[in-house]
């Protein structure tokens, strides 16, 4: 496990933020998010992701400290639900998880895609044509409503390795039929799975409009007021202008290869 502390540091990871003028006494707020997600979360990036430095600006904006842990994604979920972090993040909406936390107002709006071995004969036009084909996706991922109920139905199958990258290299060895991934995720997890690009293709239809959220367990006797909070600040990140600044700063000095193509 990974901990990272924002305190007195913001300011400095946001550039042009000013630093925020945290009480030195004061109790960070414990947050937990996980590894091989690029470019949102992980360790090793610049901030640990942008998911992470967008959570810290507007924790910053708040004047309020906070201390990330990262863990796998299982293990970070578990722990958040049953109270002992205040929140995690990056996460979408699932039923199952709605039972137990609460969502803030999106950090991130991303398509989604499936892509295949670019040699593959799947042909799929629309997601019906996936029908008796094989889905990879880690666990601890969610399918989202559309290919979730595919796979519920028992029209899809699915196999769930412990990460994307090796998604990836089965749909090489061909073991899967695709692997289901926002194209942001996706140039990440390709470069450092030592996947080419030109060896995979997205197939030419969006599966889902995905919005990424900042969750906090119910079973915390301010949760709404914690959302409430954060949703706030996080407007007043966007309003300002500050909230794309950010975004287009981090891929500018993240990223030096194109990220995968969205089909037309």
């Amino acid at each position: 496990m990974l901990t990272l502390k924002w305190l007195l540091v913001t300011g400095l990871a946001l550039g042009s933020m000013g630093v925020a003028a945290y009480a030195e006494d004061s109790a960070p707020l414990p947050l937990v998010t996980g590894y091989d997600y690029a470019p949102f979360s992980d360790d090793d990036l610049p901030h640990g992701g942008l998911a992470t430095l967008v959570v810290t600006a507007v924790f910053d904006l708040l004047e309020e400290p906070i201390e990330v842990d990262f863990l796998h994604w299982t293990r970070g979920y578990e722990a958040a639900r049953e109270g002992q972090y205040a929140g995690t993040f990056p996460y979408i909406h699932s039923l199952e998880r709605a039972e137990h936390f609460l969502y803030s107002e999106p950090l991130f709006e991303v398509g989604s895609y499936l892509y295949v071995h670019r040699n593959t004969q799947i042909t799929a036009r629309e997601p019906k044509d996936l029908t008796g084909l094989t889905l990879c996706l880690p666990v601890g991922y969610a399918p989202g409503p559309l290919i979730g109920q595919m796979v519920e139905e028992g029209r899809i199958d699915r196999v769930s390795p412990i990460n994307m990258g090796n998604c990836f290299k089965r749909l090489l060895e061909g073991e899967v039929s695709f692997v289901k991934i926002n194209r942001y995720v996706a140039r990440d997890i390709l470069r450092n799975a030592g996947v080419s690009l030109s060896e995979v293709r997205a197939l030419p239809f969006k599966v889902e409009n995905l919005t990424m959220h900042f969750i906090v367990p119910k079973s915390r006797p301010d949760a709404e007021a914690l959302v409430e909070r954060f949703d706030r600040a996080l407007g007043q990140l966007r309003d300002s202008g500050r909230f794309e600044e950010i975004v287009d700063a981090y891929f500018d000095e993240l990223y030096s290869v194109p990220e995968p193509e969205e089909p037309s």
